[in-house]
């Protein structure tokens, strides 16, 4: 496809997947000659369609090609082929989100162009994405004693009460998972036959980056199987998404492992928007994601809401600084309140600097996190809080805070979880352990204890809407911790949660302390490098590294 000068968009900024180029340009902290835009609709576009447009900026012509990412309330989306859809705007839908690429103007010239192109009601660069994780009735897993983050939640005491009873899917938007994993295998979502034969036994959606950006189902042979003639099996490109899908729903009381705050109703339904990188042909550090693929996982999960797919929730672990943005005319936090408004509580993680987003550091002033700072109906802002009271706050020290931004905290240091047993590519970031679980540190783990908490209540309380939910997990939280000046409510508490549901009496708990090492899964044999370690000092998510190239040779491995 013939990929030209761009020239329109936006004011945005977003999060998400990884950026290529034949020539290996100089990588900034977005794709260059890139622009992301709210447009209104123009009659005869459909949600496939790419349009190569031409247009003018300080009287040189631009040419620039358009192609729809999300469109508003797709009632009549379907599925073709795998992930390749095509649908038609639905009545009374008036705004698009497109991604507008060029390969010979800059982005700050297509946004000059965007500023007269009167469709245009907002811009945005598009921007990457940076994980926010560092490394680093009692139920018969044989790790549980060292999960002191899910016995802070109280998550047992629920589950001596109550496990839930409907089925609750929840939208890992991440690196994968490892699908096969023997703690995640019987609580990943697998499409039915219902979806296609195409799409029959897949465990989810991994966008990637190769000549041009693709789709493609994840599942559903066995990931040790890999080849890169087979990429549906790689699961996941890194170990992080496994981690954070185990924190979640790594299965209960089967005698191995961990055990997920969830419990056993859920459903870990996979949307990689990571691809790895490459500097020449070697593999370099952690991969990362940019909004437009952010965003097309987003459609792709309204989509398959519609269609009746029970997800109550999406957790996202991941996100960049960028200069404030009014998220109405954002394209990406456009995204974000349609899923919202959709009824999935979006969960994400605040970040690991160590800032006051109220009030950041000269460095970053005039700057948030997002999508961390994004406020809708339905999202959730979390903050991490450390293994034990080293202060009086418990707020662990890389973790941003701020009362305006961050609604709750969560445990977030030493968290023992699931991630892959071998490397994929040999980068030294990968998050893998032979033993399958390992212990790390972040926001990253920190946002989906919430999210595990919004799916156990779901479970429990199904007949709830999707704010109800959210009222539950933000009312019940402890506010005598890490509460005042740190967040909104305080510590998230899933006891707290359903003591607020059912009107039961909230337990004394005392905080839980478990040893300063982990033992085997925190040491991560073999992997866990790139600040993987147990006491994680180092932040993958600070504006690091060069960001991404993919080699040639890694796009002729993933061409179809």
């Amino acid at each position: 496809m013939k990929k030209a000068i761009l020239a329109v968009f936006f004011l945005l900024q977003l999060q998400a997947a990884a950026v290529w180029a034949y020539e290996f340009p100089q990588v900034t902290e977005y794709a260059e000659g890139e622009l992301l835009i709210i447009m209104e609709q123009q009659s005869g576009v459909s949600r496939n369609s790419v349009q190569t447009i031409g247009t003018t900026y300080s009287g040189t012509k631009v040419d620039f090609e358009i192609t729809p990412l999300l469109t508003a309330e797709d009632a009549g989306s379907f599925f073709q082929s795998t992930v390749v859809r095509s649908s038609s705007y639905s009545a009374g839908t008036t705004q698009t989100i497109a991604l507008v690429k060029s390969e010979t103007a800059t982005t700050d010239e297509l946004i000059e162009a965007a500023q007269n192109m009167a469709n245009v009601t907002g811009y945005a660069k598009n921007y990457a994405n940076y994980s926010h994780a560092m490394t680093s009735g009692n139920p018969s897993d044989n790790l549980w004693a060292q999960q002191w983050g899910t016995k802070l939640l109280g998550a047992d005491l629920v589950w001596k009460s109550a496990s839930g009873s409907e089925e609750v899917v929840v939208a890992v938007i991440d690196t994968g998972i490892m699908y096969d994993h023997e703690d995640l295998s019987s609580n990943v979502y697998t499409f039915s036959s219902s979806f296609g034969p195409e799409l029959a036994g897949k465990h989810g959606f991994w966008y990637y980056y190769d000549k041009g950006r693709h789709e493609a189902g994840i599942g559903g042979g066995p990931t040790t199987g890999f080849s890169w003639n087979n990429i549906d099996q790689i699961g996941d490109v890194e170990g992080h998404g496994t981690h954070v899908a185990g924190i979640i729903g790594a299965a209960a009381n089967n005698g191995r492992g961990v055990a997920g705050v969830a419990w056993n109703n859920v459903k870990l339904l996979a949307f990689n928007v990571y691809s790895p990188q490459y500097i020449g042909d070697s593999v370099s550090s952690f991969p990362i994601a940019y909004d437009s693929d952010v965003i097309k996982a987003i459609d792709q999960i309204i989509v398959l809401k519609k269609q009746g797919v029970n997800i109550r929730v999406a957790n996202m672990s991941f996100g960049s600084w960028r200069n404030a943005v009014d998220q109405n005319k954002d394209p990406f936090g456009q995204a974000i309140k349609r899923l919202s408004d959709a009824g999935v509580i979006v969960v994400m993680s605040a970040g690991n600097e160590g800032e006051n987003i109220d009030r950041p550091s000269s460095g970053r002033a005039g700057q948030k996190p997002y999508p961390a700072s994004y406020k809708f109906a339905n999202t959730i802002t979390v903050g991490a809080v450390q293994q034990s009271a080293g202060s009086a706050n418990y707020r662990a020290q890389y973790s941003n805070f701020g009362a305006s931004i961050v609604d709750v905290m969560a445990p977030g240091s030493n968290i023992v979880s699931t991630v892959r047993y071998t490397p994929l590519l040999g980068a030294s970031s990968e998050r893998f352990s032979n033993t399958g679980y390992l212990a790390m540190n972040g926001t990253s783990m920190a946002a989906p204890m919430v999210a595990g908490t919004v799916a156990l209540m779901s479970s429990i309380f199904p007949e709830k809407a999707a704010s109800e939910i959210r009222s539950l997990v933000l009312g019940g939280a402890n506010a005598n911790m890490a509460g005042s000046g740190i967040s909104t409510y305080g510590t998230v508490s899933a006891i707290g949660s359903y003591s607020k549901a059912t009107g039961a009496q909230v337990p004394v708990q005392e905080t839980p302390r478990v040893a300063e090492s982990v033992g085997s899964p925190a040491s991560g044999e073999g992997g866990g490098g790139g600040g993987c370690s147990a006491t994680g000092s180092f932040l993958l998510l600070l504006p690091i590294l060069a960001v991404p190239f993919i080699s040639k040779r890694f796009k002729e491995r993933m061409a179809a």
